[in-house]
């Protein structure tokens, strides 16, 4: 959660001639994966970003990832959304798919 570690290695990537959108890409991941509920603005934020590399691609594009990165490295940390998930997807490949419950289904199903 160094902020200023978190632009050197954006630098070091776009310098290095990593493509803008894959940085974006993992920007989003990080900001759904690491920072999840312990800031809700981070996911859109970093999906603004995504956008702004696909809009204006490079050099234009680096303030909005070096924006991005700084955000991400400074927002809390909670990793309660991708414990969850985890923890529901072992669970469906570890047990029996059990039938859905009445009171959850649609009116029509069977």
């Amino acid at each position: 959660s160094d902020a200023d570690a978190a632009v050197y290695w954006l630098a070091r990537m776009l310098c290095g001639g990593e493509k803008p959108e894959y940085i974006a890409r993992r920007l989003i991941r990080i900001a759904s994966e690491d920072v999840g509920l312990g800031d809700s603005s981070a996911l859109p934020f970093a999906v603004a970003a995504h956008q702004a590399c696909v809009a204006v691609g490079m050099p234009e594009c680096n303030l909005a990832l070096t924006q991005c990165a700084i955000q991400l490295a400074l927002a809390p940390k909670c990793t309660a959304a991708y414990q969850a998930w985890k923890a529901a997807e072992q669970l469906v490949k570890t047990n029996p798919l059990y039938p859905v419950p009445l009171h959850l289904r649609n009116a029509n199903s069977k």
